[in-house]
């Protein structure tokens, strides 16, 4: 259950999921110290550190469980609380402070920033004794902000959904893996970049383009492939209005600079439809990429938080000339193969 919970805290999972995957209230002492002394010895936490608001969350979440019965219930005056570990103290006070400078839990960037932390399989060594074949994992962080309104520095459900089908179909070395191998593979409205950056650890593609039509997010995207070592990973400013944006652009802008062999380009895009009214826009743009290389594949999956809006895309998806291929929902995720 400690390791469940850490990677609660590496995903930056809800403190009540963080809390349930410890066993729920209330938390015993030895339960507290050891998850504490997990979150400070991961390496994945050292490198890519959560925000210290998020921790504080975390651990008044399973202070506030001490309050609790097992059943779930709020004990009454005459129940003792389940006692607090000192190394859960201890870790809640440091997360109320202001981080110090070059600490293993501060954020110097801003005081909003944090990361969260995926293991993907990156490829496959053999063993010279038996020949077989042993996955290699890479833990990719990505750095997000807690802010109300930049909700493309904020990583979303749908892209952890795609990022998993994607590396679950990559790593299983099958066709769809064949489809991403030297492939160029562009991401629309990236956010933070999750899809594209585990796409480039899975796989071997041949350029992948992070896109964002966002200044600020367009930043943090670079941020988050130079802090993954993907120094081959290219950040574009892409905005679907632009009308202008047409097939020649297309090829000139990511294309042609590959060289003139390019006969597969790969479009994944994720909570990119969350209005009605941008579907439409996306839907011509996709069109556009669709036209530009001999196979074309498009992935898109978004949260189905509204059935009205995903069938609006589903139903600009055909209008603009792409069929699709495969319509799946998932845990409220739904998931598009389309192709020209």
């Amino acid at each position: 259950k400690i390791a469940s919970a850490t990677a609660e805290v590496r995903r930056l999972g809800p403190p009540g999921d963080v809390v349930a995957a410890l066993g729920g209230a209330p938390v015993d002492v030895e339960t507290q110290t050891a998850f504490v002394e997990a979150l400070e010895t991961n390496a994945a936490l050292r490198r890519f550190p959560p925000r210290r608001a998020y921790l504080r969350r975390v651990f008044e979440a399973i202070v506030r469980s001490a309050a609790h019965q097992c059943d779930g219930s709020a004990r009454d005056d005459h129940e003792e609380e389940a006692p607090l570990s000192d190394a859960l103290c201890a870790a809640l006070a440091t997360s109320m402070v202001a981080a110090s400078p070059g600490g293993e839990w501060s954020n110097d960037d801003d005081d909003d920033a944090g990361h969260a932390t995926f293991d993907v399989p990156c490829s496959h060594a053999k063993n010279p004794l038996d020949k077989t074949e042993a996955p290699v994992t890479r833990t990719l962080g990505v750095r997000v902000f807690d802010r109300r309104n930049e909700v493309g520095l904020r990583l979303w459900p749908a892209a952890e959904f795609l990022a998993a089908w994607v590396v679950a179909g990559a790593s299983a070395r099958t066709a769809f893996f064949d489809v991403l191998d030297a492939a160029i593979i562009v991401e629309l409205g990236a956010g933070v970049g999750l899809c594209g950056l585990a796409i480039a650890a899975v796989a071997r593609p041949r350029a992948v383009w992070l896109t964002d039509g966002d200044a600020a997010v367009a930043r943090n995207l670079r941020h988050n492939a130079a802090a993954n070592g993907f120094t081959a990973c290219r950040v574009a400013h892409l905005d679907w209005r632009d009308e202008a944006f047409d097939q020649g652009a297309c090829r000139d802008r990511f294309l042609l600079e590959q060289g003139d062999d390019v006969s597969k380009l790969v479009v994944v895009a994720a909570d990119c439809v969350y209005d009605a009214r941008a579907a439409a826009g996306l839907a011509r743009l996709l069109a556009v990429f669709a036209r530009c290389a001999g196979t074309v594949h498009i992935w898109l999956a978004n949260a189905v938080r509204d059935e009205r809006t995903w069938s609006s895309c589903r139903a600009a998806l055909r209008e603009a000339g792409l069929v699709v291929l495969s319509d799946e929902t998932r845990a409220a995720v739904a998931v598009v193969d389309a192709a020209p």
